[in-house]
C-alpha cells in the first residue's frame, strides 16, 4: 500500500511535457514584458524636439540647458533644440496639424491654443522700450511715436505680438513697422537707423546691458513711476496675461536715469496636448529639481534660471496644464484627490 502512495506522489502526476511547456509560456511573458518596457521607453523619450527662439535670446539658452540636464539624466537620449522667431511660431509648431515640436517656451499673453498644454510658468518678461539717442529729444511719451520708425520684433515673435498691441491700444501708428531680429534690433538702435524698439526680455538683457554701456539709448515709460492709473496700469486692466512692472534706477549701468513703468509677461514651458502624461511628468519635474549649479538649467551663467519658482495656478493662466504637469503638482495629495 506504502509503495503504490510513493508511487502517486504529487511530483508524479504533472506530466514531464506540461511542466517544459509551463517553462516556455513564463519565459515567453518575460521576454515580452521586457520588449515592451524598451520599446515604449523608447517612442515616448527620444527623440524630444524643443522650440525656443532667437539664438541670442533666453529662450534658446534655455532649451540648451534643458537639453543638456534631460540627456544627463540618461532617460532622454536625443533631445534636439530649434532656434525660431519667438512665441507665435512656437505655437504653431506644437499644434496639431503637422506638429515638429514636443516642447515649447511661450508668453504668458500668448494667444491660447486648443493644442497646447502647460507644463510650468517660469519667470517674467519685461517689455523694454527703447528709443535711440538722437531720437532721445523727440520722444518722451508712448503716444511720440506716431509717425515714427520702430522695430517691433521678428516675424514670429511674442515680442512683434505684445508691442503692437500696445501701440493698437493707445491709437499709435508708426511711420514704418520695421522687422527685425532683437540682433538687428540692438544694431538698429545703435546706428540711429530706428527712432525706437520693443525688446521684451528678462532682467537683465544682455543685449540691452551693452546698449546701456556705450550710452546708445533712453528708456520711455509707459506713464509717470511716481503716479497710479497709467499706461501700464490700464494695459494690465485690459489685456489677460500682462502685469504692471517697474524698471527700477540705474537697472543697466548709469540707466534708465529714473524709474520706468511698463508691462511684463510670464514666460511659461508648453507641450503638445498629446504628450506622454509621464513624460510631461518628468520634464516638470527635472525643470524645478534642476534649477540652479553648474550641473542645473543655471550651468554657469544662465542666472534667469534661480528666478524659476514652483506656481501652480490653474484660475490664473489662460493655457489649461497637461494632465501629467498636473499630477506633479499635485504628488502629495492623497491618492483620493
Amino acid at each position: 500500500m506504502n509503495r503504490q502512495l510513493h508511487s502517486q506522489g504529487v511530483g508524479a502526476t504533472i506530466p514531464f511535457p506540461a511542466i517544459v511547456a509551463a517553462l516556455i509560456a513564463v519565459t515567453v511573458i518575460i521576454v515580452g514584458i521586457y520588449i515592451y518596457r524598451a520599446v515604449s521607453t523608447e517612442v515616448t523619450y527620444d527623440p524630444i524636439v524643443i522650440a525656443t527662439g532667437s539664438e541670442s535670446g533666453t529662450y534658446h539658452a534655455l532649451g540648451k540647458a534643458m537639453k543638456r540636464v534631460l540627456e544627463d539624466t540618461g532617460d532622454f537620449s536625443s533631445v534636439v533644440v530649434q532656434t525660431t522667431d519667438g512665441s507665435v511660431e512656437n505655437m504653431r509648431l506644437i499644434g496639431a496639424k503637422g506638429a515638429t515640436a514636443d516642447l515649447a517656451f511661450v508668453q504668458g499673453d500668448a494667444s491660447p491654443s486648443t493644442d497646447a498644454r502647460l507644463l510650468a510658468t517660469l519667470y517674467d518678461e519685461v517689455l523694454h522700450i527703447l528709443v535711440s539717442k538722437a531720437a532721445a529729444e523727440d520722444i518722451r511719451t508712448i503716444h511720440d511715436l506716431q509717425g515714427k520708425r520702430v522695430a517691433l520684433g521678428a516675424a514670429g515673435s511674442g515680442t512683434r505680438q505684445l508691442s503692437r498691441r500696445v501701440l493698437k491700444h493707445f491709437g499709435v501708428e508708426v511711420r514704418e513697422d520695421l522687422v527685425m531680429s532683437p540682433e538687428e534690433t540692438a544694431q538698429a538702435l545703435f546706428d540711429n537707423n530706428v527712432d525706437a524698439a520693443f525688446i521684451l526680455s528678462a532682467i537683465p538683457s544682455k543685449l540691452i546691458l551693452d546698449l546701456a554701456d556705450r550710452d546708445a539709448v533712453r528708456f520711455l515709460s509707459l506713464g509717470d513711476a511716481e503716479e497710479e492709473g497709467d499706461e501700464a496700469h490700464a494695459l494690465e486692466l485690459v489685456f489677460p496675461g500682462i502685469q504692471r512692472e517697474t524698471i527700477p534706477r540705474s537697472t543697466y549701468i548709469r540707466l534708465p536715469h529714473k524709474a520706468i513703468h511698463t508691462v511684463s509677461v510670464t514666460a511659461m514651458l508648453v507641450a503638445r496636448k498629446d504628450l506622454d502624461e509621464e513624460l510631461a511628468r518628468s520634464v516638470t519635474a527635472i525643470v524645478f529639481t534642476s534649477r540652479a549649479g553648474a550641473s542645473g538649467l543655471e550651468g554657469t551663467e544662465l542666472m534667469v534660471a534661480r528666478k524659476i519658482r514652483e506656481d501652480y495656478d490653474p484660475a490664473s493662466v489662460t493655457i489649461p496644464y497637461h494632465p501629467g504637469a498636473s499630477a506633479y503638482y499635485n504628488r502629495e495629495a492623497p491618492p483620493f484627490f
